[in-house]
């Protein structure tokens, strides 16, 4: 959250001339709640298997296009291995104070963002993040710099 998977993945979308995709939506449209409504009256694991199923359908769909996940996909088990047979996953890597700033004070709708250790998720997470075909920093750089840099390195 808060590494410009959104802002960015749009950019690429309109510099490669694909459809662009963003997974939270999906999840939205799919379940008719909010991520935030998910996780109150049905729990993280719940969520966490609306969005794989949502991954799934996506990826299984066939096409080029450019996919945003959210930043806890990747922990979810089989995500990584069907992400690593379908796409080029790219991580946006993104410093904790550039995430801090850019989230500021949560709107709400990052669940796991309020109350928690903001630097401790975000660790438990690299492993997984790190997994990625292209790692991209993003300190410093703005969404049109990093679509550029993704697609002259990555064959779209």
């Amino acid at each position: 959250m808060g590494s410009g998977k959104t802002t960015v993945g749009r950019e690429l979308s309109a510099l490669a001339g694909l459809p662009f995709i963003d997974l939270d939506e999906r999840i939205r449209q799919v379940s008719g709640c909010s991520i935030p409504e998910i996780f109150a009256s049905e729990g993280e694991a719940r969520f966490r298997k609306i969005e794989f199923d949502c991954l799934k359908d996506i990826l299984e769909g066939g096409g080029s296009l450019v996919l945003s996940l959210g930043g806890g996909t990747v922990t979810i088990p089989g995500a990584l291995e069907l992400l690593g047979q379908k796409s080029a996953l790219v991580y946006l890597e993104a410093s904790p104070q550039t995430i801090l700033s850019r989230l500021g004070d949560s709107d709400g709708s990052r669940p796991l963002f309020r109350g928690g250790d903001f630097a401790a998720l975000l660790e438990s997470r690299r492993p997984f993040y790190e997994q990625a075909r292209l790692i991209i920093p993003v300190d410093g750089k703005n969404a049109c710099e990093v679509a550029k840099e993704i697609k002259s390195k990555i064959p779209i």
